[in-house]
């Protein structure tokens, strides 16, 4: 018999809390139940993506390990759903590098530790430097999405801030992989996405083109 290789740690609390589900020990650390979002914030979005057709389960005060919580995050085996809190469903978050945005050019780095890429930290090249400092002319499209009165110009490190600051404020980087932008429908129509185009941090840049009027 081959032997199974546990993919999630769990606690001997949440081991003995699943008997109450009819769900076995073996059934987790195989694989079958897998994260699948929650209640509110970033979860919220990963759900309606991930359980399109389901409503959300009751709101529960207690994980399977029994602990309280407050906030609801799902683990499905795509036949049901169980209610954990954030202090087991860290076990079942896939694994990815963590990464952070550049405050000046919106580029992605791995210093986490630092605003800005190595870089705009170093200066750069002054054609690079200057091509994204000096304010351009938007298109009324995104003057419009980013409030600001037709023929506005802005510089593209200021353009790259307020994106990124609709991002955050509208939860749609992805949970799973921040690197990846979920876009909702206001944000996919500014950029004309495509069904099969899949917006990131590495290429926001090429969809924001469209709207930069002049670029000398």
């Amino acid at each position: 018999m081959t032997a199974i290789t546990p993919t999630v740690k769990l606690t001997e609390r949440f081991i003995e809390g699943l008997k109450n589900y009819n769900v076995t020990y073996d059934e987790i650390i195989k694989g079958n139940w897998k994260y699948c979002g929650g209640r509110s914030g970033c979860h919220l979005n990963y759900f309606k993506v991930s359980c399109k057709n389901d409503d959300l389960p009751k709101q529960q005060d207690k994980c399977i390990c029994g602990h309280a919580i407050s906030e609801n995050c799902y683990i499905t085996n795509d036949e049901f759903i169980l209610v954990l809190g954030s202090c087991c469903i860290k076990k079942f978050l896939p694994k990815t590098k963590s990464s952070r945005t550049c405050e000046k050019c919106g580029d992605p780095h791995k210093n986490r530790k630092v605003n800005r890429c190595n870089k705009c930290r170093s200066g750069g090249s002054s054609r690079t430097s200057s091509e994204f400092i000096k304010p351009i002319k938007i298109s009324d499209e995104l003057a419009s999405f980013l409030e600001k009165e037709m023929g506005f110009e802005m510089a593209r490190t200021d353009i790259t801030h307020d994106i990124n600051a609709y991002i955050r404020t509208h939860n749609l980087q992805d949970p799973d992989n921040g690197r990846k932008i979920n876009p909702d429908t206001k944000l996919a129509s500014l950029l004309k996405l495509g069904p099969e185009d899949e917006l990131n941090y590495f290429n926001l840049q090429r969809f924001l083109k469209i709207h930069y009027v002049n670029k000398n």
